[in-house]
């Protein structure tokens, strides 16, 4: 489980509690306490504010689950009817819809300066050298699709020209899996300091693939 599923599941559970024991207090209606809150400022601030911030929940769990190919009107309606209750329980599960998607690409250059020009001039697209890592990462300004990257290889002879990494949970597991389904692992394991980890293999027709697990 990762570190972010793991404390969802914290506050879903906290909060499940909590409001099963305000539940069990029976204290005044919710509807009858919100409009108790109505005719002063700062109670009508409170309610637009819960209003604003509904309906802006709403709308990313609309955005999101059209994209997962998912039904969005359970939750929408779950949300005001259930409060936070209905967002936490989307996000509990939204790791499991995600599957195993394309996290990041990677074009590899003699001349990243080059390559960073050509995409800039062509696209529009931003690149943003990192000195201390040599490379340069890549951003087409878009929402939906991965971001890139551009680095020079070590020295030796190359397995390509671009390479595109698979977001997984488990690096160990999923290199498993690789071996088992025919391919070869070429870089166990590389820590990137503060965002995850990666590895590399090769597909059984030789061509050099990733894998990327965040942190």
């Amino acid at each position: 489980m990762s570190r972010t599923r793991a404390v969802l599941t914290v506050v879903f559970a906290l909060f499940l509690g909590y409001t099963a024991w305000v539940a069990i207090r029976r204290d005044p209606p919710l509807l009858e306490y919100l409009a108790s809150l109505g005719p002063g400022s700062w109670g009508m601030q409170i309610l637009l504010d819960l209003a604003i911030a509904l309906g802006l929940v709403c709308a990313w769990l609309i955005r999101d689950a059209r994209r997962r190919g998912r039904r969005a009107w359970p939750w929408v309606v779950g949300t005001p009817v259930f409060g936070s209750l209905a967002p936490l329980l989307y996000l509990l599960q939204r790791k499991k819809d995600l599957g195993t998607p394309v996290a990041h690409w990677e074009l590899w250059t003699k001349d990243p300066g080059r390559i960073s020009k050509f995409l800039t001039d062509a696209f529009g697209w931003s690149v943003r050298f990192i000195p201390e890592m040599n490379y340069r990462l890549v951003h087409s300004g878009g929402t939906d699709g991965p971001s890139g990257g551009i680095m020079t290889p070590l020295e030796g002879p190359w397995p390509g020209n671009m390479a595109f990494y698979i977001d997984v949970d488990d690096l160990a597991a999923y290199n498993r899996r690789i071996v088992a389904a025919g391919g070869k692992i070429v870089v166990e394991r590389l820590e990137i300091p503060v965002m995850g980890a990666m590895s590399l293999f090769a597909d059984p027709d030789g061509r050099v693939l990733g894998l990327w697990q965040r942190r």
